[in-house]
């Protein structure tokens, strides 16, 4: 038993519908932003004005800082500014202020929904479920096993990197909660203590999780905005050097928007988007094919906020 099922969490749905339900909300939103460059000729020109974009909905200024103003970080949202550290590339520059666009105009809860129920309801602890091993479950769980669920929640792979930053996060949040009711658990037995300190842990890698997910979406989100697929598709016959110097955009941006147009191009396809009209009934592979596929879908993240 891995230590999701030990904790009673469940991923309900396929890789493959997860996928299809995150593309659809980024679509939908990067859409509503760009429905109003229309008239250029984009075989010719597809560059995106990022920072136009960026103020066409709602921000102020977008300011370039040393990056210890923001914690050495890519860019950091503040009120309706946003923050950009002045000495990434001028490609990461323009990538950050996607991905901060996303957060100015999606909350958190947005961004988790677009991948789970309405009330995010994945967590679930049963009553009696007080688990004595989980301490010893805990210490034996791996990047990967965490990772893979996070993968399965968005549909698509998660960076090395992200896995480990996201169990380093819950490692320091559990070791955390279990110090701080040490003695609590050596003083009683009680299955309402060892059930009280089970949902802290399940709401804090919960927290974790649903964070993840949210920073998954948004990079997805800031690459469907400065490189759109209507207008990639016009680009893709051509280098990607000669590709990525037309959307000022890295050429790594590039191959990882090769890997996830096949799979958009089918999304978009009258029948997967018409409604009432379910992918395993019009998709070539079933469900568990596409997720064999899709295990090795990859994107690199590195954690932005």
């Amino acid at each position: 038993m891995n230590i999701m099922t030990g904790l009673g969490i469940r991923n309900f749905q396929s890789r493959s519908e997860n996928l299809f339900k995150v593309f659809s909300f980024v679509k939908n939103n990067t859409d509503k932003i760009l429905e109003k460059y229309t008239i250029a000729c984009f075989s010719e020109n597809p560059f995106v004005d990022i920072e136009t974009t960026a103020k066409s909905v709602g921000i102020l200024d977008i300011q370039r800082v040393p990056p210890e103003d923001i914690d050495y970080e890519h860019a950091q949202l503040r009120d309706k500014i946003i923050l950009v550290n002045r000495e990434d590339p001028i490609e990461e520059q323009r990538f950050s202020i996607a991905h901060e666009i996303f957060h100015f105009i999606c909350t958190e809860k947005e961004a988790a929904r677009s991948v789970a129920n309405p009330e995010l309801e994945i967590w679930k602890v049963h009553e009696g479920n007080t688990d004595e091993g989980l301490e010893k479950r805990l210490a034996k769980a791996t990047s990967k096993e965490f990772g893979k669920f996070i993968s399965g929640l968005i549909g698509k792979s998660i960076s090395e990197k992200t896995e480990k930053i996201v169990f380093e996060k819950i490692g320091k949040k559990v070791f955390e909660i279990m110090a701080k009711n040490a003695a609590k658990v050596r003083e009683t037995i009680s299955n309402e203590t060892n059930f009280s300190i089970i949902q802290e842990i399940v709401k804090t890698i919960s927290e974790v999780i649903i964070e993840t997910v949210d920073e998954e979406v948004a990079d997805y989100f800031a690459a469907n905005l400065i490189v759109p697929t209507e207008r990639f598709i016009l680009w893709k016959d051509k280098q990607d050097e000669e590709i990525a110097k037309a959307f000022e955009v890295t050429t790594d941006c590039i191959k990882k928007r090769r890997e996830e147009i096949n799979n958009e191009l089918y999304f978009m396809t009258p029948e997967n988007l018409s409604s009432g009209i379910e992918i395993e009934k019009t998709a070539l592979l079933t469900h568990d094919e596409m997720d064999c596929i899709l295990e090795g879908y990859s994107t690199d993240v590195a954690g932005r906020s």
